[in-house]
């Protein structure tokens, strides 16, 4: 059931993310008028609210998932009665996911840097390239809605990651 919630809420946090990126890339059209000035008023708390509500909201459904877990036995214990080979085999499963999670998070970061220097770059000259963050505040400006359910789903896969609960009940 722990399994299952996780694989749930992480699976819709990002199909959300990857949805609204799909639709901000392909299917909007910046409008003549857009601006990167930062929000003010009602938009700002709105966005603000979602984050932090998305943040709490993912750490106590990873300490829901992570106190209705089923402790087992760590991967590198071999199985009772089964020898090292009986170890290899019943472990091989997890490790090939524990492979393509690393894998995964390599790429995730390789990413972040790619998008980090260009960031850099084009902040050292915005006259030439629009940094991400007014890609951001064009899109909040013209979309209010759609831009907090992605910082919404940015922030509840934010804090099941960032803010993990500790094992044993201490958080």
């Amino acid at each position: 059931m722990a399994r299952r919630a996780r694989i749930v809420s992480l699976a819709l946090g990002l199909s959300m993310v990857l949805v609204l990126v799909g639709w901000a890339l392909f299917a909007l059209r910046a409008p003549e008028n857009c601006t990167y000035d930062p929000l003010e008023g009602l938009p700002s708390f709105a966005l603000v609210s979602a984050s932090i509500a998305g943040f709490v909201g993912g750490h106590l459904l990873g300490r829901w998932i992570e106190a209705s877990a089923v402790v087992r036995r760590p991967d590198r214990d071999d199985a009772p009665g089964g020898g090292v080979r009986g170890g290899l085999n019943t472990a091989s499963g997890s490790r090939a996911a524990s492979l393509t999670v690393q894998g995964l998070l390599v790429l995730f970061l390789a990413l972040s840097v790619g998008l980090l220097a260009y960031e850099t770059l084009a902040l050292a000259d915005t006259a030439r390239n629009w940094p991400i963050t007014y890609y951001v505040r064009c899109f909040a400006h013209t979309n209010p809605v759609p831009a907090g359910i992605g910082a919404l789903a940015l922030s509840l896969l934010m804090g099941q990651w960032v803010w993990y609960p500790a094992r044993g009940g201490a958080s």
